[in-house]
């Protein structure tokens, strides 16, 4: 794999899991594609957080934040679970609590980025929410 190809594969890797967040429930609402395509994301963003613990552990680089994600974490499971909840549950709920703060975490810790990608990104988000709000109106 070429260098500038593996620079930009996290890239590739995000650009699909907000695609597939982005337009899957319109694509499954038209009967266009199966709902079962809405779990690539999750595939996909489970693989970004086991590459951003593997990253943290390879480079010996905790952020803070893992702290205060640990003890939000251990304190709703066991709220959860002395509440009578099922593990089930309040495992799926941890998960789409914290599913993008990870991925956050794993864009902080990716070593470098292309050349003006934060202006990229800016516009990107800025033509996604313009896109949201007049598609939803």
């Amino acid at each position: 794999m070429p260098a500038e190809t593996k620079a930009h594969f996290p890239i590739l890797i995000l650009a699909l899991a907000v695609a597939t967040d982005l337009f899957s429930p319109w694509l499954i609402m038209r009967g266009n594609v199966p709902a079962s395509l809405r779990w690539i994301s999750h595939g996909i963003i489970a693989l970004l957080i086991f590459w951003a613990v593997l990253r943290m552990l390879a480079f010996r680089q905790f952020p803070g934040i893992i702290g205060l994600i640990g003890f939000v974490s251990l304190a709703g499971i066991v709220n959860s679970i002395l509440r009578g909840q099922s593990i089930t549950i309040t495992f799926w709920g941890w998960w789409l609590f914290f599913q993008f703060p990870i991925v956050g975490l794993f864009t902080y810790l990716q070593p470098s980025w292309p050349g003006k990608f934060s202006r990229w990104l800016t516009w990107i988000c800025v033509f996604l929410l313009a896109f949201e709000s007049l598609f939803q109106i």
